[in-house]
């Protein structure tokens, strides 16, 4: 049977992440169909995906305008290969602890470069460098709550009522200001709006003493704060509640310890 886009769009699970949802989910069965015909694998989408996340966040730093904007508008495409991977390694029923691993890494390090030419950029843009504090700073923030994000998780996967905190943190979700700041300071909704930013700074900005990048950043930088503030909160919280008992297994794991 020859794979098509509509193959691929049928046999993937829904996608929850608004960008993805809306944009991604829309062109990467196309990629992917390609993809499986080529007979290329989910990993090595997955090390274009690295390749893209690498290249085209350095083209910004470039000083012509048309590279610049080329590498900007190009980011969205990281999230597409990050969609693609996986349909291709549901498709060809290819999936691996490797390739999870492997995902994982590989978005890590292109998140860094991105907030690292965010910073480079700012700095440029004023010739100072206390102006890529913004940028840092929602780095070292999004660092943290990174490691947070692990210990709350694994927190929750010991709770036996795991799947009703899961419907309530979905339903807190449909909050209209939660959204809004969900879908512009995510790393992903940084890819595709980054380029609207660099566009208006070009137009606009002219030797200002404040830029659209460094405003949008600065609000980067007080969201994940926020976003770490209510993580810390919220496990501190399960930390309070009575310990769940443990299971059979649990136990004998902790004693063989």
């Amino acid at each position: 049977m020859t794979v098509s886009a509509d193959n691929i769009r049928n046999s993937r699970r829904v996608c929850n992440e608004f960008y993805s949802r809306v944009i991604s989910a829309r062109i990467s069965p196309y990629f992917s169909a390609a993809f499986i015909r080529m007979g290329i694998s989910a990993n090595a989408v997955t090390f274009m995906m690295l390749i893209a996340g690498i290249i085209f966040p350095l083209m910004m730093l470039s000083h012509n305008i048309v590279v610049q904007m080329t590498g900007a508008l190009c980011l969205p495409l990281i999230n597409v290969f990050d969609t693609s991977d996986g349909e291709v390694a549901r498709y060809s029923k290819a999936t691996s602890d490797l390739g999870v691993y492997a995902d994982k890494v590989f978005q890590l390090v292109i998140d860094i470069n991105i907030y690292v030419v965010v910073a480079m950029l700012l700095f440029r843009q004023a010739g100072n460098v206390y102006y890529s504090v913004p940028a840092v700073i929602s780095l070292l923030l999004y660092m943290v709550d990174i490691v947070s994000k692990e210990i709350f998780m694994r927190m929750m996967s010991r709770r036996p009522d795991m799947e009703n905190h899961k419907a309530a943190i979905r339903f807190q979700k449909k909050s209209i200001l939660k959204y809004f700041v969900h879908i512009t300071s995510s790393n992903t909704g940084i890819c595709h709006i980054i380029w609207a930013i660099l566009l208006l700074d070009y137009l606009v900005y002219r030797g200002r003493a404040v830029s659209a990048l460094f405003v949008y950043t600065t609000y980067l930088a007080l969201c994940q704060l926020m976003k770490l503030i209510l993580r810390q909160r919220s496990v501190y919280v399960l930390l309070r509640e009575e310990p769940h008992p443990l299971s059979a297994t649990d136990s004998c794991d902790e004693q063989a310890v």
